[in-house]
Parts: structure tokens; sequence; C-alpha cells
């Protein structure tokens, strides 16, 4: 076993690039940086592991020059990290220490300020130098280009690496004794199940949020007194969706009889509901105080719609982020763009994008039409405002199926404690 320390801290800043592109978006005038002091301990198999830096407490720092001559803006967000880097050689034989944005929890960005967001900063890689067995030394310097902004990464992390077992008087593994000298005999049952699978043929609508700085002192935080802006969300999807059921029964049914007893709401609506990625497009515009104007787009691959059955009757199906839908971790927030403007914590807060409620009843229709609703108005951070609109998804039925077959199940295995 490989116990990771990590010592020295690491700031990310960033600075609006003429050369980029920064004036086509209202950026010119934006500097800012977060800055990371990773602590606690790590640990991984053997061998050297990925390095994991976790700051609860990180603040992204960001300027605004006023373009009238008035006083600049200032934002200062909270901005929490833990993501992974990863060790590895270039093709030029260098070491590189790369961001690995699919195993991380919590990217850094400019939080709710103007600057990249955690998207950009995905690109994130520093130098790296062995330590020999002792670790690996990612101090140094690099710069790379993130929309408009050049963005430079100064670090002096060190990972030190030290060896020894995490457990200790019961750390072993096993099975727990059920007071008898042979195992618990395993057992089968009859499962009764069906499923129906849709081809997605279009999807339309769009979500909308509109919002404002609120009155002052709480807008002064993140520099959001006086702004207003809108925030507008396109979709687009292909693929095919599949609603299922299933229940332990005591004799064997066959396809059309599962089929109707999953319509009749007689089966156990299945927890997931498997669908393709849905790319989303936000498009922010916003005004401040002083007349300065911002605006940008992004795009954004990793939404995705999860379900949870209603009773027997229904699924309730949520439209989000894929860590709101399908459990996934490191992805960017779907409301945020390079300008300063309010978080998906703001406006949703524990609520999805958008939301749909499916009856199991219509499960076998030959077509399928599927209405996202989104809308209602928040109180969040800096900002208030409003949320409204629908996404459409139409469905045409592929293929059903369903009947009964035998399931196995074994004796359950539990660790020592």
């Amino acid at each position: 076993m490989v116990n990771v320390e990590l010592v020295g801290s690491l700031t990310i800043a960033w600075q609006g690039d003429e050369a980029r592109g920064c004036a086509a978006e209202g950026l010119c005038g934006v500097s800012g940086s977060i800055q990371m002091l990773p602590s606690g301990e790590d640990s991984g198999g053997p061998g050297a592991p990925p390095i994991e830096l976790v700051d609860p407490n990180s603040v992204a720092r960001v300027t605004e020059a006023s373009a009238s001559g008035a006083a600049d803006t200032t934002c200062a967000d909270l901005v929490p990290t833990d993501f992974i880097l990863g060790v590895k050689r270039t093709n030029a034989g260098v070491l590189r220490a790369v961001l690995e944005a699919g195993d991380s929890n919590q990217l850094p960005s400019a939080g709710r300020c103007a600057g990249p967001t955690a998207t950009d900063l995905s690109a994130l890689a520093l130098p790296a130098r062995r330590l020999g067995r002792h670790g690996d030394d990612l101090s140094g310097q690099t710069t790379f280009g993130a929309g408009p902004f050049t963005v430079t990464a100064i670090s002096t992390v060190r990972a030190l690496f030290g060896t020894g077992s995490l457990g200790g008087i019961g750390s072993s593994t096993g099975t727990v004794s059920t007071g008898s000298s042979s195992p618990a005999p395993g057992f089968t049952t009859l499962e009764e199940h069906a499923e129906v699978d849709y081809r997605i043929e279009g999807l339309r609508g769009a979500l909308s949020t509109t919002f404002a700085g609120l009155a002052a002192p709480l807008c002064e935080p993140l520099g959001a007194c006086g702004t207003t802006g809108s925030l507008d969300q396109s979709f687009s999807t292909g693929g095919v969706l599949s609603f299922g059921g299933s229940r332990t029964v005591k004799r064997r049914e066959g396809s059309r009889t599962a089929l109707e007893d999953l319509r009749a709401g007689r089966l156990d609506l299945s927890s997931s509901f498997g669908a393709s990625p849905i790319e989303e497009t936000v498009t922010e515009t916003l005004a401040e105080q002083d007349g300065a104007t911002c605006s940008d787009r992004q795009t954004q691959p990793q939404l995705s719609s999860a379900s949870n059955s209603v009773g027997r009757h229904a699924f309730a199906l949520v439209l989000g982020p894929n860590e709101q839908a399908e459990g996934g971790a490191g992805t960017s927030d779907p409301l945020r763009t390079r300008c300063p403007g309010p978080s998906e914590a703001d406006v949703l807060g524990s609520s999805p994008l958008a939301q749909a409620t499916i009856p199991a009843s219509a499960l076998g229709d030959r077509r399928l039409t599927i209405a996202f609703l989104g809308g209602g108005s928040f109180t969040g951070g800096d900002y208030g405002g409003a949320r409204a609109g629908s996404v459409i998804l139409s469905l045409r039925l592929e293929h059903a199926s369903g009947g009964t077959t035998r399931e196995r199940f074994g004796p359950p295995v539990l660790p020592v404690p």
C-alpha cells in the first residue's frame, strides 16, 4: 500500500487576452486567480498512485476593470476543489501531471466570477519530476489558453510517498460466520420482466433563466450589484431510451402477459433510465451596472436523464448533469459560462433542470412524447430571478420484450468488521 502526503500550493491565474478574442465577449478587463493549498493524505495500491488535490476552502478572486473609468468590480467566490492528477509521459518523453476530469469530483474554475470554466481548466497539465521512490515533484510554471483567457499555473506541489498498512486488527476481509459449519445455501426465484425500447426521433424546446443582482449589500461579495442577464439552454440528443420493470412470481408468464403487467403497474419499475447523453448549449448575456456587457456560449455533453419510479404506475424523469442523473463526477456546472452569473446551486438548489412524469400505461405505445418542464423563481447567492421553458422528446417504439427467467441468488458475503 502506498500512502501519499501533499505539500505546497497551486495557483491558477487568468487574464483576458485580446489575441484570443476577449473583446468580442467583453472580458478583456478581467483578471483573477484561484489558490489551492492541498492538504491531507491519500492512498493507493502498489506503484505510484494518482495524486488527489483537495482544498475545501479555495477561493476565486477576480477583478474587472471598468470600461467607463468607474471603480473596478471585484468578485470573491468560494470554489472547493477535489481533482485528480495523473503523472504520465508524453510522446516527447516528458513527464506531465495531467488533470483527469472523469475521475475528479470538483474541478477548479472561476466559480460565479468572470473567468475560465471547469471545462476550460480541465486542460491543466503541470511539469512533473520523479523523486525516486519517494514521490513526485510537480513544482514549476505552465501557461495555456482557455477561450478568451491566457491561464498561468504556478505550482510548488510535491506528492511524498510512504508505505504501510492502513488497516489494523480486523482489517482482513472474509465472510461473516452464520453459526453453522457450512455456508448458507443459495436459492432461485422466477422473475417476470418486461422492457420497451424507444428510438429518439426529435427534440425541441429550450429552457431560459433571467436573473439580476440582489439589492446591496447582498450583491457585494460577487460584485453583482446592478447586473442583469439571461441564460438560454438548448439541447440535442439521439439514440434509444429504455423502460422496464420486474417482479418475483410463482409461475412462468409469457411475453404478452409481462408487457400487459408492465402497463398495468403490476411490475416494480426500474430505478434507472438508460439514455444517450444529452448535449447542452448555454448562452449567457449580461449587462453590468457601468454599461459594460458580456456574452459567452458553452457546450457540454455531460447531461443525461435519470428516473425514479412513482409507486408502480409511473416514472418520474429528471433532466440534469451526470452527478445528478447518473452519479458521474467532475462535470461542469450546466448554468455557468465565462461571464459572471448565478450557479446551478443558486438557481436550482436541489431540483433538476427539468422533470417529467410518464405513466406506466403509456409504455408500449407506438409513439410517445416526453415533456420535461422547468420553471419557478429563485433567490440564491447574490442573484434572484425566474426560470421557464420545456424540452420535448419525440419517441418511436423500436422493440418490446418480456417473459420469465429463473434467477439464482447466493448467500450474502460480508467483510469481517
